[in-house]
């Protein structure tokens, strides 16, 4: 039976391990910080838990409809890692066994953030991470947040959209609020996206800021270039059909006169050699007439995007952002 230690003991084994020889020891064997600490440090480190005010520190710094571009300041980061590691600090010999530990806590801690996403999203686990670079990201007050659940945001280190780069974190913080860090591993993003959801296909029609208002891109029907069948066919917005509304009381109202519409249709595309006048415009081809792909707004590093239609689209006339407030920039995003 083995004999049961006195306190004399207990005292004498903890200031053994609290002793510089063991802390040493420590380390030179380059422990990794257990996950539970590691895990719990990355979302510190993603600023999961961190005040608002601490990001925005007044509300006029993020006004509704508005986007606020950031960079992640890695000092301020260490500042509060530490913060959060000296809870545990009592004495000098605490102090020295923190610090002793500092460098194999961060470099666990600095590769669970690259993994804290890909966990959550039960995606694979990257198998070699390279900690470093500085991270960078947005804030977005706006209505899009709550009317669009599934907004997507993809950044890229090319402007052509080719060289993806990967999202830290992606979370709605308020109903009208969103918060995205990028990862700083490729760089400083060149492109970053905001797409409406991919479920988003519906009929509907354009909104443009043009003097005729809403329209409709006139696109290849089935009868005549099968290959072509869906391709918007002029791109220029002044080709477009405006949509005929039903009157009551000799007022538009919001329904759609489908038999004036689909002869209106017909026309333009007669007019640009889409089909011939003796081809027969099937419900069909009405419907493909209608659809209205997700929409897609780009932020260009040092300089500016016009709104985009993916994937078959025209483009839409915009003035340039820098010339436009942020209310009428997402006014115009996503409009159904």
């Amino acid at each position: 039976m083995p004999l049961r230690k006195s306190d004399e003991q207990y005292l004498e084994e903890l200031k053994a391990l609290s002793a510089e020889p063991a802390a040493a020891a420590l380390q030179v064997m380059k422990l990794p910080a257990p996950p539970a600490i590691s895990e719990w440090l990355a979302d510190l480190r993603l600023l999961v838990g961190v005040p608002f005010t601490n990001l925005a520190a007044d509300e006029r710094l993020l006004p509704r409809e508005s986007i606020r571009f950031f960079y992640v300041d890695e000092n301020w980061l260490d500042a509060l890692q530490d913060g959060a590691l000296s809870i545990g600090t009592q004495s000098s010999r605490d102090t020295r066994l923190q610090a002793n530990l500092h460098a194999a806590i961060g470099r666990t801690t600095e590769i669970a953030v690259q993994q804290v996403r890909r966990r959550r999203r039960k995606k694979p686990l990257a198998e070699v991470v390279a900690p470093g670079g500085t991270a960078t990201g947005f804030i977005l007050r706006s209505a899009l947040v709550a009317g669009w659940p599934g907004l997507e945001v993809r950044a890229f280190a090319d402007t052509g959209g080719q060289q993806p780069i990967e999202l830290l974190r992606l979370e709605r913080l308020a109903p009208d609020v969103m918060l995205c860090i990028v990862s700083g591993q490729s760089g400083i993003p060149a492109r970053i996206d905001l797409n409406e959801p991919s479920e988003g296909l519906q009929f509907g029609v354009v909104r443009r800021n043009l003097p005729l208002g809403l329209a409709i891109a006139p696109r290849w029907p089935g009868v005549t270039e099968p290959a072509r069948t869906g391709k918007v066919v002029a791109n220029d917005p002044n080709q477009w059909v405006p949509p005929v509304m039903r009157k009551k009381d000799g007022l538009d109202t919001r329904v759609l006169d489908v038999s004036k519409l689909r002869d209106n249709l017909k026309a333009k595309l007669v007019e640009l050699g889409a089909m011939q006048q003796s081809d027969a415009l099937a419900p069909g081809d009405v419907a493909l007439q209608m659809v209205k792909s997700p929409e897609q707004q780009s932020f260009l590093a040092g300089q500016t995007m016009p709104l985009t239609r993916k994937p078959e689209s025209p483009p839409v006339e915009l003035e340039p952002l820098a010339k436009m407030d942020a209310e009428t920039i997402f006014r115009e995003l996503f409009r159904s």
